[in-house]
């Protein structure tokens, strides 16, 4: 008894799982099983008895219609006018005529019928006969004396009723509908015809078949003997006769036979049919093996089922084993898996609680994980303060200021000094700041990448009377390293702000801020102040001097060209104090050329072999912008315009290209430039959409939707100001193709592109 537990207890839990999943599936499949094999059984038996039943209705139906077909044949002769005229003779010389008609009608009825029968017309005041069988009028003597009291419906003798009967006979008195006093036709059906129509009532060979008058007489019987005698009491057909609901399987000649039978209502007669069960048997043996067969295919589908199922939810339990690397090296002193893996974790939990005091030594890493927090948005407000209050950082106050500071000519700085002295001059930076700052305000330093320091400052006077405090603060610190260091630092100051979580917003702004510096050079100091936004915006004249250094181009004037360059090089700085959008403008110039070239079937690619915006964005100073611009690119585009091959329907394409470039921002219209050019609008239009592929109306909504573009990228101009300025009349109108050129509102393209760059 104690060796199933310890075997049990030995088992992997993988296995018990297993084992567990077998068992509780078991029971379920051999319940299903048992459910499928009694639906199935019944399902079959069910079929098996209304399949009989309806073969029972069938074979009434032939019954009745093989009964009919007799009567309306003695009915038809019967009623015949030359019967009536032989039986009406009165003495033994029988006229020709109506016998010959008579027997015509005989020969046609039997012709059209199913059923084989012999004729007879007796006359029993003649005692003549006219008969197809042979019989003599003898041979109905006794038969005649026993129907002459009978009415005129079709009188049944059944065979055997007499001596040498060995045939049905069916009479019919003549004249039709009157007593047999004077003659009948008699229909001989033998018993041959009878085993013929018994063999065509059944559906197969094996089957038994019986039919009974009312009576009790039998009609049709597997035996010929049985034929025309009553039915037994004590016979098996009997209780079958009976009682037609009876539907059952018996034992017959040694045999399991399946019986039932029916009545029919019109002629009285009951059909008994006997059919071999063995169908149903071989049915039944059948059922067994396929529920056994299902059986074992649900209990295996169910071991697979249970197999991966097992393996499936053992496979967390298996990746904790590898994770913690004591898969299949668990002593034989835990029961399995899980004793091993529950101790395993207990070791972590004390090795954690161990290390717990360890991890105090690292504060000062910890309180640098928090400024990357308050930089970067990660906690809320309440989670910041909690932080700040638990690591007693020194950054107190309600509004804060974010300066960033970054060592002008990093890559001098970097090839100047070694890894560990670069890391030394990093830590005196912020010790410096916390030097020049904590006598007036609050602060915090700290190092998110090399060349750069966050101050993180705080006050509690407003911000109004805190900002010429801390741009003095930042350029104290900024003069400080100048005399320490041979290098200098370049700082923006951010707005005030309220609230820890606001940081991060005064961060981002202050790391946008340095991107002025490119324009204000190294060893300042950038703050909101200094850039009014009305220097940021950028001035009409400078897309004004981009269009006629495109036109110049186009004209092949590379002075003029040169000369609208170098004023664009002098307006920019006064106009423009971000670096990127200072970028922005002569990359907007190159794409303004490589749109021309587009326009004349050239290809940039094919003309340049460096990629334009990746050598522009590789300048650093507008000089060398405009150097490269003069010496490299307007010498290339010119000397392939002047290769290129153009034709005067092309060139006249190029000056509608150049008008629109030109004018688009005015009520341009087809009319104005064929005007110009000295041409008709419909051929001007035939031209440029051969050419173009557009027409005019198309590439001029194309143009002023991507200088729209432009506008929102690289400005701040209201979308109001700039749908008027594409000769839009009102804002809607200007959004709704704006969103079918782009996809996007103006206002959510604007949106996007900043949250983009």
């Amino acid at each position: 008894m104690r060796v199933l537990p310890t075997f049990w207890k030995l088992l992997l839990f993988k296995k018990k799982l297993f084992m567990y999943s077998v068992v509780v599936g078991f029971v379920p499949v051999v319940l299903s099983s048992i459910i499928f094999y009694s639906l199935w059984k019944e399902s079959v038996t069910k079929e098996f008895e209304d399949h009989f039943h309806n073969d029972l209705i069938h074979m009434q139906s032939r019954l009745d219609s093989v009964l009919g077909e007799l009567n309306l044949a003695s009915v038809s002769l019967a009623s015949n006018s030359a019967a009536y005229k032989i039986i009406a003779q009165e003495n033994e010389s029988t006229s020709q005529i109506p016998l010959t008609e008579w027997f015509e009608a005989v020969r046609n009825l039997k012709h059209l019928s199913s059923i084989y029968y012999d004729v007879s017309l007796i006359n029993n005041k003649t005692f003549q006969i006219h008969t197809t069988s042979g019989r003599q009028f003898s041979y109905f003597d006794n038969m005649i004396e026993r129907k002459l009291s009978y009415n005129d419906s079709l009188q049944f003798v059944y065979p055997n009723s007499h001596p040498n009967q060995d045939e049905l006979l069916l009479f019919r008195p003549v004249p039709f509908r009157t007593l047999l006093t004077d003659g009948a036709v008699i229909l001989h059906v033998s018993i041959r015809e009878l085993q013929n129509i018994s063999d065509r009532l059944k559906f197969e060979p094996t089957q038994k078949l019986w039919v009974i008058n009312s009576v009790g007489k039998i009609l049709l019987s597997p035996s010929n003997e049985d034929i025309g005698t009553t039915l037994p009491e004590d016979s098996l057909q009997y209780s079958f006769w009976k009682n037609t609901a009876m539907q059952q399987p018996i034992q017959y000649g040694g045999e399991n036979q399946y019986v039932s039978s029916i009545k029919s209502a019109s002629t009285g007669y009951t059909i008994i049919i006997m059919t071999p069960a063995e169908q149903l048997t071989e049915k039944m043996e059948y059922i067994k093996i396929v529920a056994a067969l299902f059986t074992v295919i649900l209990l295996l589908l169910w071991l697979l089922i249970s197999d991966i199922g097992s393996q499936r939810l053992y496979r967390p339990i298996e990746q904790l084993l590898d994770k913690c690397k004591i898969k299949d090296i668990y002593d034989l002193k835990h029961n399995d898996e899980l004793e091993a893996l529950n101790h395993y974790i207990s070791q972590i939990l004390t090795t954690n609680h161990d290390m717990q005091d360890q991890l105090t030594k690292y504060l000062p890493d910890l309180k640098l994980s928090i400024f990357q927090h308050l930089l970067w948005g990660e906690l809320t407000e309440s989670e910041l303060q909690s932080k700040i209050e638990q690591l007693n950082l020194p950054l107190k106050g309600e509004f804060f200021y974010i300066c960033v500071a970054v060592i002008d000519d990093y890559t001098k700085f970097i090839n100047m000094y070694n890894k560990s002295d670069q890391l030394l001059i990093h830590k005196t930076l912020r010790n410096m700041a916390i030097e020049a700052f904590e006598e007036k305000v609050t602060c915090a330093t700290f190092t998110p990448r090399h060349g750069q320091i966050v101050i993180l400052i705080g006050t509690d006077k407003t911000m109004d009377n805190r900002d010429p405090v801390v741009r003095t603060l930042t350029e104290n610190f900024r003069a400080s390293v100048r005399d320490e260091f041979p290098f200098t630092l370049s700082i923006s100051i951010s707005k005030a702000r309220r609230g820890y979580a606001s940081m991060s917003l005064s961060f981002h702004e202050a790391i946008s801020m340095l991107n002025y510096k490119l324009l204000l050079g190294n060893d300042v100091t950038v703050s909101e102040q200094q850039l009014e936004s009305s220097i940021r915006t950028s001035n009409p004249a400078i897309f004004q001097l981009q269009k006629q250094i495109v036109r110049s181009l186009i004209q092949g004037n590379m002075d003029e060209a040169s000369r609208h360059l170098t004023l664009l090089i002098e307006t920019v700085p006064k106009h423009v104090f971000n670096s990127r959008t200072a970028l922005g403008i002569f990359s907007n110039l190159l794409g303004e050329l490589e749109y021309l070239i587009h326009e004349m079937a050239l290809d940039i690619n094919d003309i340049f072999q460096e990629d334009l915006y990746d050598t522009l964005y590789g300048k650093s100073t507008l000089e060398d912008i405009q150097i490269w611009l003069i010496e490299t690119v307007f010498p290339t585009i010119k000397e392939q315009m002047e290769n290129q091959y153009v034709s005067k329907q092309k060139r006249l394409v190029q000056q509608v290209i150049s008008y629109i470039h030109d004018l688009y921002d005015n009520d341009l219209t087809l009319q104005q430039i064929a005007d110009q050019l000295s041409i008709s609008p419909s051929q001007l239009s035939r031209i440029f959409k051969e050419e173009t592929d557009r027409n005019f109306s198309e590439y001029l909504i194309e143009y002023r939707m991507k200088k729209s573009i432009d506008l929102l990228e690289n400005s701040d101009i209201s979308i109001k100001v700039i749908s008027e300025k594409m000769r839009y009349t009102n804002v809607q109108n200007f959004s709704r193709i704006f969103k079918q050129f782009t996809g996007v509102p103006p206002g959510e393209y604007r949106k996007q592109s900043r949250d983009s760059s």
